[in-house]
């Protein structure tokens, strides 16, 4: 198996998986790594072994099932107070290409399991997403929406 090591990914310990970071060398690591393992029969045996036997002590029914029981213990204990989530502060407008970039994008990373902690991942994207919707324009770009649907920044009419 390779992995990213991003999220969840990350937890899994080498040995058990090639994992490959998410930088500019991603693409060259992935190729030594499937060529490595295409040419190795055996290390292929020894990972599956491993991934196996980790996989059977930390995520079978037992594991699994201890986990859910302290989280639910925890949040009893916390009080914790259920998730609301909250609307936009503005409506976006149907043709706005950034606020629809910005979505998608949030979508893929918590399908990617990019957590709120992952500073470098999350530094990397919000950086990126910047740089793409100053360029393409848009709510995401920094304009502010003020009182009467007008973009600020802009000073046009918002639909």
């Amino acid at each position: 198996m390779i992995a990213s090591r991003v999220g969840a990914f990350a937890e899994v310990p080498e040995g058990c998986c090639a994992q490959v970071d998410l930088d500019e060398g991603e693409e060259d690591l992935l190729v030594a790594f499937l060529e490595r393992l295409e040419a190795d029969p055996e290390l292929r045996r020894a990972m599956g072994e491993n991934a196996r036997r980790w996989t059977a002590a930390h995520h079978g029914l037992e594991a699994s099932a201890r986990g859910y029981a302290e989280v639910l213990r925890q949040a009893v204990a916390e009080r914790a107070a259920p998730f609301r989530a909250l609307p936009p502060l503005a409506p976006y407008a149907e043709d706005d290409v950034a606020a629809d970039l910005l979505r998608a994008v949030s979508a893929e990373s918590c399908d990617l399991g990019v957590a709120e902690d992952d500073d470098a991942v999350l530094g990397a994207v919000a950086a990126a997403l910047a740089e793409l919707t100053a360029r393409i324009g848009g709510t995401a770009s920094g304009g502010a929406i003020g009182a009467g649907g007008r973009d600020e920044k802009a000073g046009e009419e918002r639909r």
